[in-house]
């Protein structure tokens, strides 16, 4: 489902050319945000103001996991949070049910 992000929030997305909808890979992105600071102890973007932080989302891929070097699930896990964390939203999973397979 696409849910309609109306002008009042989202005008400044059709002034950059970005649709004005957003879908499920929003919450895929949320959640690989958060755990990629669960499993690796920190967040993926990091910065000393809000400017460092928001050019790092939208400029800098996320940091290697951090996790126990020794768990041998530890790749299959930082691929699908690599994955959930894209720049563009179309190469993230489509929805959670993806995620969870």
């Amino acid at each position: 489902h696409r849910i309609y992000n109306s002008y009042n929030w989202g005008g400044y997305l059709a002034w950059r050319g970005i649709p004005v909808y957003i879908d499920g890979r929003a919450d895929v992105y949320s959640l690989g945000a958060l755990l990629h600071e669960l499993v690796g102890g920190e967040a993926p973007f990091g910065g000393e103001n809000a400017v460092q932080i928001l050019d790092a989302v939208l400029h800098r891929p996320p940091p290697p996991l951090q996790a126990r070097a020794d768990d041998p699930r530890l790749p299959q896990v930082e691929a699908l949070v690599h994955a959930m964390l894209a720049k563009e939203a179309r190469l993230r999973p489509a929805s959670m049910t993806e995620v969870r397979e």
